[in-house]
């Protein structure tokens, strides 16, 4: 996750179907440091699960399983 958000790549993204319509996101200018402490913090949340349409998604054919 921290090196996606350090330097976007399409070919590496989870969600195509966002790329496709919105177009790769901008690099994110912010210490490896903090954006690791983020992606820890998400992670390793009490309660952080995938939301109740996910399976649904992935059933359809949108997009890979991250």
């Amino acid at each position: 996750m921290v090196s996606f958000l350090i330097k976007p790549d399409a070919a590496k993204s989870h969600m195509p179907g966002a790329i496709e319509k919105f177009g790769i996101m901008t690099p994110q200018p912010f210490p490896r440091e903090l954006l690791e402490s983020a992606a820890n913090t998400i992670f390793e949340a009490d309660g952080f699960s995938a939301p109740a349409w996910w399976a649904d998604h992935q059933q359809s054919g949108r997009g890979p399983r991250p």
